[in-house]
């Protein structure tokens, strides 16, 4: 019995279209190299040019080049950043509070490649050393102060944590720009007593109002008073003056008068016939003679 034979042919690639898809992948690799080469260093932002022999060199902004395969570039943040955690504290009174606490820093632009060499990455940063740190600075600082200070006096205990984790963190790398303290939740207990003090102390402050427009308006009432006081006594004052300027003055006529009389008897005479009513005086002899007023 014979075996059957197979005339199956089986197609095999021609030379051409080897060398068709060998000069297509070439020129396909060709072209991703060329597309890696350049790079751009936007602004904010400083680059890092790391070598396949491990050197590296700080790129600014701008456009560059580098060579694929043995090259490559890492972009470090230079903006200003905000870095948040919460935090779950103790006051002094050993009241338990929750509040937030907040970071502003950024990148040193001239200090890239040791921030790099320092940190890698500014998540990196962050997540391994700045939060904890500022976590437990700021657990640490409320802890010595009351709540009353902490609410009142803010600024003091933040200025604190910044100079803590500057002390803490000691690199020229990075600059820590400022810190904020938000979202504070106090004990519903110490809310309620700080509710009920803050309303007797309005209730205070109302009645010392009261007290202070009673008495402005009594002051006031007083000062009215004593102010037509003075205006009638003025008037007074000034009534009497006049009467007295007026009686000297006729004082001064009637002297000048008498005066003037005494020195003229005319007048004096001519004043007496004035005066007569045409009657004669009744003599001692029962007979009338003639006399005039006033002699």
């Amino acid at each position: 019995m014979s075996n059957p034979q197979t005339n199956t042919d089986v197609v095999k690639p021609t030379p051409t279209r080897k060398r068709f898809w060998g000069w297509l992948l070439f020129w396909a690799g060709l072209l991703a190299l060329l597309l890696n080469t350049p790079f751009i260093v936007k602004e904010g932002y400083v680059g890092i040019l790391n070598r396949i022999d491990q050197t590296q060199q700080p790129i600014g902004t701008g456009i560059h080049l580098k060579i694929p395969l043995l090259e490559s570039v890492q972009l470090l943040e230079t903006r200003t950043r905000l870095a948040s955690q919460p935090v779950q504290a103790f006051s002094q009174e050993q009241l338990a509070l929750t509040l937030k606490v907040s970071a502003h820093w950024h990148v040193q632009p001239a200090q890239g490649l040791a921030f790099y060499r320092e940190f890698q990455t500014p998540e990196q940063f962050e997540n391994r050393i700045l939060l904890p740190q500022l976590q437990a600075i700021t657990s640490k600082i409320i802890g010595q102060h009351d709540v009353a200070t902490l609410l009142g006096k803010q600024d003091s205990i933040i200025q604190d944590i910044y100079q803590t984790l500057n002390k803490t963190i000691l690199t020229n790398s990075l600059h820590i720009d400022s810190i904020q303290l938000d979202n504070i939740v106090l004990p519903e207990a110490y809310q309620k007593s700080v509710e009920a003090m803050l309303t007797e102390q309005n209730l205070a402050n109302t009645e010392r109002l009261k007290a202070d427009k009673d008495k402005a308006r009594v002051n006031a009432q007083l000062e009215t008073a004593e102010a037509e006081k003075t205006i009638k006594q003025t008037q007074a004052d000034a009534d009497a003056y006049v009467t007295l300027k007026k009686g000297e003055a006729e004082a001064q006529a009637i002297r000048l008068q008498v005066d003037a009389l005494q020195q003229n008897r005319t007048v004096v005479d001519y004043l007496r016939v004035r005066k007569w009513d045409g009657k004669l005086a009744p003599g001692m002899d029962g007979k009338n003679t003639w006399k005039l007023p006033g002699e």
